[in-house]
This record gives structure tokens, C-alpha cells and sequence, in this order.
């Protein structure tokens, strides 16, 4: 995850289409809304994003598959500290090893 010109850029190894929240619906979602989370090239809605009830990371939706990023890691993202944060796939929704 990076931001671009205010949005908030996802890439991931799982899904190779490329998602963005746009900056308002980044701040929705930070302030305790829900932001939409949209294709790359912002052709359609794929998601959502909000925050966590803990309200210590951010969940972020995108078609059926949860993501989420520890806002530990986010922030210094946001402030301009850090270029990129990662994002992380619960355990649970982990496909099994293929070796067995």
C-alpha cells in the first residue's frame, strides 16, 4: 500500500488488478465511515474500507476477500514517513500449501 497524489494505492501478490481509495473515501474511512475501495483504473467499486472496531487497523473489503492493515503501519504512510506499509490476509482465509 502507497498513497498517490492523496489515494490510497493497493497492490497485492494475491489479486494482480490493482485497487485504489480514493482520498475523500480514505478519509471517510478513517474518520469512522466507510470508503469505497475501486479497480485501479477507478472503472467500478470492488470494496469497501473502514476502520477496525478496536480501531487499530484498517479492514479493507475487496470483493469477498478481507485485508487488513495495522494502523501502527499505515499512519507513518499517511504522514509521509514511510513510502509503502503492508497488508496482511487473515490466516484463515490462507489457501492450504500445495507440498501438503
Amino acid at each position: 500500500m502507497y498513497l498517490d497524489a492523496g489515494a490510497l494505492v493497493i497492490r497485492s501478490d494475491r489479486d494482480s488488478r490493482g485497487f485504489v481509495i480514493p482520498e475523500d473515501d480514505l478519509d471517510e474511512a478513517l474518520t469512522g465511515g466507510i470508503g469505497a475501495v475501486l479497480l485501479f483504473d477507478q472503472t467500478a467499486t470492488v470494496g469497501f474500507a473502514r476502520l477496525s472496531q478496536s480501531g487499530l487497523a484498517m479492514n479493507i473489503v475487496i470483493d469477498t476477500q478481507l485485508h487488513t492493515i495495522p494502523m501502527r503501519s499505515l499512519t507513518p504512510v499517511l504522514t509521509g514517513h514511510n513510502r509503502k506499509a503492508p497488508l496482511f490476509v487473515p490466516v484463515e482465509d490462507l489457501e492450504p500449501d500445495a507440498g501438503g
